[in-house]
């Protein structure tokens, strides 16, 4: 059985289209993927820290004298922080140590079975409400163990 020109023309142009559809998807991908790919040189990763604005350090009173040593050097690292307790049971009242030193930058003091997720939430929730917006102003690192 042979086809008319007609039919033929219409195989040819369907089967293009076919091929079509199915390569721009491709292309698409293939260039969304290259384009997400960062480059060395774009992200250079390199340790720094970050010495902007008011630190306050905290740490709870077990971890005061377990940690001794730790947070010297926290105090070292950071001149000029204000030193302050945590009540791992009311971070709450971590809040007004916050806002009465314009805190940017908190670092925590804890032993490992102090640090849950009740503490993770109400902390986050302290941070959030040291000012009238709801984002938390203040970037926070939590040391939970000496080295060995």
């Amino acid at each position: 059985m042979a086809l008319s020109r007609g039919a033929l023309a219409g195989l040819v142009l369907g089967g293009l289209g076919a091929l079509a559809g199915l390569s721009v998807p491709l292309v698409m991908h293939w260039r969304a993927r290259e384009a997400a790919s960062p480059s060395a040189a774009a992200f250079p990763l390199e340790a720094s820290v970050d010495t902007a604005g008011p630190y306050v350090v905290l740490a709870t009173a077990r971890a005061s004298g377990a940690y001794a040593e730790a947070i010297a050097e926290g105090m070292r690292l950071h001149p000029g922080a204000t030193r302050a307790p945590l009540d791992p049971n009311d971070p709450a009242s971590a809040g007004r140590v916050l806002k009465g030193a314009g805190a940017r930058h908190a670092l925590l003091y804890l032993l490992p079975g102090e640090l849950d997720v009740n503490l993770a939430w109400a902390w986050l929730a302290t941070t959030a409400r040291l000012d009238d917006d709801p984002f938390v102003d203040v970037r926070t690192g939590f040391v939970t163990a000496s080295r060995g």
